[in-house]
């Protein structure tokens, strides 16, 4: 085996298969092929490898470095300088090197306090850090979405004083559904508002003064409203209605005799009182529901405030004779 003792060029490094001994030499160009080893050709190991200059593939369709690790042990590269340290790599058969991190799972990220950056077409499109996962756009998904926490908390938007939560899939077996939680107890907190492209409020639900009930808003602004007059048409639109029993299809007992309207009733009684779900009025195919038609009581209050009114009236006329 040679030792070279002086500066390396692409003239005097050996074209065969000769194996030659490079020991603190500086290399200026040329080739090498094979196997590079600190201290044992075979084992192809460095203690450390230091470059100022990139690493190019030349040829072939290979990685320009390909790094094989111990079957169990974690293979870890990293890149430090005085901001801290980034990882890349697989994690070991045990996982752990890192907190939270599972067996052979593959790392990405900051050592420190410093967040993992996406970026496209030069600019940063994802955010990863402790806090959570900021992204510029819009996140999208052909499958639909599902979002999953513990705590089964889900909080939409970006929240102004801190109190509200929008809880789907609630950790409580004496909750289902959607629970809305709005942690300020102070009086006529809002739990939800309904606003229009605009952004006015046009709704909400609110809670009454500092109780445990709720109240169900809606727009009703005098400056919003003109050619106010009184009603009196209360009798007709009364006797126009159908009140009715009747039994809920595909439900338990509780759906047996049941009093209240039917909505298609009501709408011929005046639109006022239901919403057309069909298609097309007069679409009653009982086996092909396209959307369900539906009503409203928020409708028969006035009615029904307007009648006893004019029913005290005439009582009070009677009661004078």
């Amino acid at each position: 085996m040679a030792t070279l003792s002086s500066i390396i060029t692409p003239t005097n490094i050996a074209t065969t298969n000769t194996v030659q001994t490079l020991t603190n030499k500086t290399i200026t160009g040329g080739i090498l092929n094979g196997t590079l080893g600190a201290t044992t050709p075979s084992t192809g190991a460095f203690t450390t490898v230091s470059a100022t200059g990139a690493i190019t593939q030349t040829g072939g369709g290979g990685a320009p470095i390909a790094i094989t690790g111990a079957t169990t042990g974690a293979t870890l590269n990293s890149i430090a300088n005085s901001g801290g340290t980034s990882y890349w790599g697989l994690e070991s058969s045990a996982g752990g090197t890192f907190t939270g991190t599972t067996a052979y799972s593959f790392i990405l990220g900051s050592g420190s306090n410093r967040s993992t950056q996406i970026i496209a077409n030069a600019t940063k499109v994802a955010d990863f850090s402790s806090t959570g996962l900021a992204v510029t756009g819009t996140l999208s998904s052909t499958a639909g979405a599902n979002f999953a926490s513990a705590s089964g908390v889900v909080s939409v938007g970006s929240p102004v004083t801190g109190f509200g939560q929008l809880r789907i899939g609630y950790p409580d077996s004496q909750t289902t559904g959607i629970a809305i939680r709005n942690t300020d107890d102070a009086s006529s907190t809002l739990f939800m508002t309904f606003n229009k492209g605009d952004t006015t409020t046009i709704g909400s639900i609110a809670r009454v003064t500092t109780t445990n009930a709720i109240v169900v808003n809606t727009t009703s602004d005098a400056r919003l409203k003109e050619n106010l007059r009184n009603f009196t048409d209360s009798g007709r639109l009364i006797d126009a209605l159908k009140p009715r029993v009747f039994d809920w299809k595909d439900s338990d007992n509780n759906g047996k005799d049941v009093i209240g309207f039917v909505a298609q009733e009501e709408h011929a009684a005046d639109p006022i009182f239901a919403h057309i779900g069909a298609i097309s009025v007069g679409d009653d195919d009982p086996t092909i529901i396209t959307k369900q038609w539906q009503r409203s009581d928020a409708a028969l209050i006035p009615i029904l405030v307007a009648e006893l009114q004019s029913l005290r009236k005439r009582l009070a006329t009677l009661e004078s004779k």
